[in-house]
């Protein structure tokens, strides 16, 4: 018994010493092994663990830069878009000691807003990258105000000046709202985010055209009080816009700047970024696309200014406020033809992007269809006593086309970015660039024509270039599906 106590006296002494070997025979190597590999596994999932939260938390960063961009564009563009569009009324109610106004000048002006536009796309990209894209936001927000103050008292040359202002600004923000949103994103987020942006951006075209139609319900002509009463309602827009790019966090902002996977992709010289979009000039598939990006052009302008003076200009509609409800009728159009396109994409992801196209052609051209049947020849020249074929012109019909203008436009414009992007992959800023270039210049040719053609011409000018856009596109689409084995786009 005693030597059994001892034994068990040596046993726990061996056990619990600090001193002595155990006596407990070591672990298989296999078990040591075993062991490394589930330490490895728990650190792995650690660092998966700490890496999800990070991506997590610069997602919340981005979506919220997105949102609060998003509504600063809605504000900036509201009163600046609004401006465009009841320009050439304004100035052509402005007569006095110090200002003539006549019935086209506002076309003049807004043909070197958008010329200018036109060159200064190709400068706006290493300005961005210079001085980064909130401060060139905010850069751009100031031009705005500039050229909504000169509506306050105008005077010839400052107008001009104001609107060489405005170009150069647009083409600012332009650049460096897509290259915030660009870094803002990343491949999982791009699609969402861009339909947030855009979403807040397309409603900018119903704000400022909202406070037009309530300023002049029932005028037919625009008083001097009346014109302060309006650009001091898109001032306000205007500066909302501007406090809001004020206060976007710059440090977050530079945070996901730093970590943007398409941040190569932006970080372009201007030398560099001439010479990329020179290159695309050679490219077939944009040499395709020119004939309805030049369509675009043409009837931007058409639909967001002169199509809305020729409504305010028919004398038999009387109603100068029905300019405003155009412009909100548009606005809408825009939003449901962008609805319609994200519905097809989810419910048919293989409809070509030939074929809707074609439907947003479609529904621009029946707009000029009844265009053609509701507006005077002679409405876009000035005002006007004469009726087209609908005796008298229908108010109903007048905005009804804005509406299916707006469609139109929408369902065109989201199929060419995005076969932009998928001909270009990540690097899609020369494209881009090349194409809001050539768009701002043909917007500047419809201004200029629409000095001297009277609205039928442009009908036609608009139809032409609409059917020889659509039949382009849907051979380059056809093209590109099958070198790519796809069914369809």
């Amino acid at each position: 018994m005693a030597s059994a106590l001892r034994d068990s006296s040596n046993l726990y002494t061996d056990l619990f010493s600090t001193t002595e070997t155990p006596k407990f025979p070591p672990l298989p190597v296999a078990r040591h092994q075993h062991f490394g590999a589930l330490t490895g596994k728990v650190a792995d999932i650690r660092d998966h663990a700490l890496r999800n939260a990070e991506i997590k938390a610069r997602r919340q960063v981005q979506f919220w830069n997105l949102v609060q961009t998003g509504l600063a564009y809605m504000f900036l563009l509201s009163s600046v878009q609004t401006a465009l569009s009841v320009g050439t009324l304004l100035l052509a109610n402005v007569n006095d000691g110090l200002f003539q106004g006549t019935s086209t000048l506002g076309y003049s002006v807004l043909g070197v807003t958008y010329c200018v536009l036109a060159v200064a796309f190709w400068l706006a990209q290493p300005v961005v990258s210079t001085l980064g894209p909130v401060n060139s936001m905010i850069i751009s927000a100031v031009c705005f105000i500039i050229f909504l103050l000169v509506f306050i008292r105008p005077i010839f040359w400052l107008l001009f000046i104001a609107a060489v202002v405005a170009g150069f600004g647009a083409a600012i923000l332009s650049t460096a709202g897509g290259v915030f949103m660009a870094l803002n994103s990343d491949s999982e987020t791009i699609g969402r985010n861009t339909g947030i942006f855009f979403g807040l951006y397309e409603t900018s075209l119903i704000w400022g055209n909202i406070g037009f139609f309530v300023i002049l319900r029932g005028s037919n002509s625009i008083s001097t009080e009346q014109r302060y009463w309006i650009v001091g309602f898109l001032l306000v827009l205007g500066s909302f816009g501007t406090i809001l790019v004020l206060l976007l966090k710059r440090k977050q902002a530079q945070v996901v700047i730093e970590e943007s996977e398409f941040a190569h992709a932006i970080d372009r010289g201007f030398l560099d970024s001439i010479k990329a979009s020179a290159l695309l000039c050679l490219n077939p598939n944009v040499i395709m696309l020119l004939p309805l990006i030049i369509f675009l052009g043409l009837s931007s302008a058409f639909r967001n200014d002169i199509y809305n003076t020729a409504i305010g200009y028919t004398l038999e509609i009387n109603s100068l406020s029905l300019v405003g409800l155009a412009g909100v009728m548009l606005g809408l159009g825009e939003l449901t033809g962008s609805a319609i396109c994200a519905g097809i994409n989810t419910k048919m992801p293989h409809m070509s992007r030939g074929k809707m196209v074609v439907g947003g052609v479609i529904a621009s051209c029946l707009g000029y269809f009844f265009i053609y049947l509701n507006m005077p020849n002679e409405a876009v020249l000035g005002p006007t006593h004469a009726v087209g074929v609908i005796n008298p012109p229908s108010k109903f019909l007048a905005v009804f086309c804005s509406f299916l203008m707006g469609i139109g436009d929408a369902a065109v414009n989201t199929q060419i970015y995005a076969i932009l992007a998928e001909l270009f992959g990540h690097d899609i800023v020369p494209p881009v660039g090349l194409f809001q270039s050539i768009y701002a210049l043909f917007c500047a040719v419809a201004y200029f024509y629409s000095t001297a053609l009277k609205i039928y011409a442009q009908l036609l000018i608009l139809i032409i270039s609409a059917i020889a856009g659509a039949w382009s596109f849907s051979v380059m689409a056809t093209k590109f599906v099958r070198s790519q084995r796809y069914e369809d786009i």
